[in-house]
């Protein structure tokens, strides 16, 4: 069985918090990881999230280091934002500094956007462009780097086929959002739709592309279910449009 322990970088929130906007941040689950974990767990592999947001700086680096010794695994993956390219290459850094041999994942908007810059300005050994949740079971299975297949046709997967997002690796009491933006904390997260059919200037399409999914009633509710049952009191909507 693969060990695969995801992380999200731990600055989300410290980008913003000398701006006036750091009020209006969610502190949400990782939505992204959790699809991905989901898409793990189909597989059978032993995964772990790790939610780096919940520390501090110097908290985060110690914790990092102490989940990679303790949990031992075959594949270290995280996710990023470009303001966040920097830690997550630091996230890879450690982990290869302790595990001989283990093999380093990147995903995200800036992977997406960037991945020819992404593998040469850090150690990752593979770079996710596009949605993740079918390219990493080829990843765990052992495809190798020219194995996989990626990610061409991954606009087209139609949502309700996905797997169901693993929320249960959080714990929902860790996710409590400002006054200004969330009634009822704890606050999960919850993808309705995928894609974006507009052209804004400022917006980037490069992860879930300018066609338009959405997922059916009935997989929603399934959705918000799950989030009543870990415990969530509200959810935020973090579809494209």
């Amino acid at each position: 069985m693969k060990k695969i322990l995801l992380f999200n970088p731990p600055s989300g929130l410290r980008v913003y918090s000398k701006s006036k906007v750091r009020a209006v941040i969610p502190k949400l689950p990782s939505m992204s990881l959790a699809m991905v974990a989901g898409s793990l767990l189909e597989e059978g592999a032993d995964v772990k999230i790790i939610d780096l947001i919940l520390y501090d700086s110097q908290e985060a680096k110690v914790v990092t280091r102490q989940e990679i010794i303790q949990f031992k695994p075959d594949i270290v993956g995280v996710t990023a934002t470009t303001p966040l390219f920097y830690e997550a290459g630091q996230i890879s850094d450690v982990a290869k500094s302790i595990l001989k041999g283990i093999v380093t994942v990147l995903g995200g908007p800036h992977a997406s956007s960037l991945p020819a810059d992404c593998l040469k300005e850090s150690s990752f050994d593979i770079v996710v462009v596009g949605e993740g949740e079918k390219v990493i079971k080829e990843i765990v299975n052992g495809s190798g780097v020219k194995g996989v297949k990626g990610n061409e046709k991954s606009h087209d997967t139609p949502l309700d086929d996905l797997p169901m997002p693993a929320l249960n690796l959080f714990d929902a009491r860790n996710y409590v959002c400002s006054g200004v933006i969330a009634r009822n904390n704890p606050v999960g997260p919850i993808e309705m739709s995928r894609g974006c059919v507009f052209n804004c200037s400022f917006c980037n399409k490069t992860v879930h592309g300018r066609g338009f999914r959405i997922k059916s009633p009935r997989r929603i509710i399934e959705e918000l279910l799950i989030l009543k049952k870990l415990g969530y009191k509200e959810f935020h909507v973090l579809d494209d449009q």
